[in-house]
């Protein structure tokens, strides 16, 4: 038996580039023209794989991949089909959040048959030293839980960590609060599965009045940023998530 779509629905799918809502997958943005080969055009370099952190000027102290090393395992013990990558790197300027984000999630070659199956659950946590912003890119297999709301809003709650604490301490954070939201998600998640499954349906989707599963709101939240800059944090950005690849980023 088929679960309802409702549950698993992953929702409309985002630009990468211009955010504009699409209505379905397609190969070219209507609204600013984007493709997947703007991305390849845009970077004409093989980004480097995906490991759990990648950090080519090594900005990470010993110290800070142990405490982001104790949160990664314990978020991939509590969700083992989900990895991880924590990227930190200084982004040229005017590099968008959401652009690199998808572009190096499905650029990176998997370096076996079990990483590329993996790829579908994996996350990339992208620190734009740069810009002060962080991004989080998930693969198409998170999107029915992960979504245009669950995931910003998540990341809105540890926002004071990573504007007091850095991004070490608030990615720590992140990861705690994700940890305890998406078990809650799950949990209903298959609550539903399983009264739908009990009760039945004559058709896909269909369910006894009064028994809908509330649809999907869509919301605009901040982005949490790294403030280590002396000079005063500007105001934070609006956060935006892709239907296929959810990035809260700064604009």
């Amino acid at each position: 038996m088929r679960a309802p779509p409702e549950i698993f629905d992953p929702g409309k799918t985002h630009c990468p580039s211009c955010n504009a809502t699409l209505d379905s997958l397609v190969e070219r943005c209507g609204f600013c023209g984007f493709t997947a080969q703007t991305c390849v055009q845009r970077y004409p370099f093989v980004p480097p794989p995906l490991d759990r952190f990648v950090d080519p000027d090594s900005a990470l102290e010993p110290g800070e991949r142990k405490v982001l090393n104790k949160a990664l395992n314990r978020f991939e013990k509590r969700f083992p089909q989900v990895t991880v990558t924590v990227c930190v790197m200084q982004l040229p300027e005017g590099t968008d959040g959401r652009e690199f984000g998808y572009w190096y999630l499905n650029r990176s070659l998997p370096r076996n048959p079990e990483e590329r199956k993996r790829r579908q659950h994996h996350m990339l946590v992208i620190v734009d030293r740069s810009s002060h912003s962080v991004s989080v890119t998930v693969g198409y297999g998170l999107d029915c839980i992960l979504d245009d709301v669950f995931l910003p809003r998540s990341l809105n709650e540890a926002e004071h960590h990573f504007k007091t604490r850095g991004y070490v301490e608030g990615i720590a954070q992140w990861l705690k609060l994700l940890t305890r939201n998406l078990g809650t998600a799950l949990d209903e998640a298959q609550f539903a599965q399983e009264r739908w499954e009990r009760r039945g349906s004559p058709m896909l989707g269909q369910f006894p009045q009064g028994e809908a599963l509330p649809t999907r709101p869509r919301e605009i939240v901040q982005s949490p940023r790294d403030t280590e800059r002396e000079e005063p944090a500007p105001k934070p950005n609006p956060t935006s998530i892709s239907g296929r690849t959810a990035v809260a980023s700064k604009r």
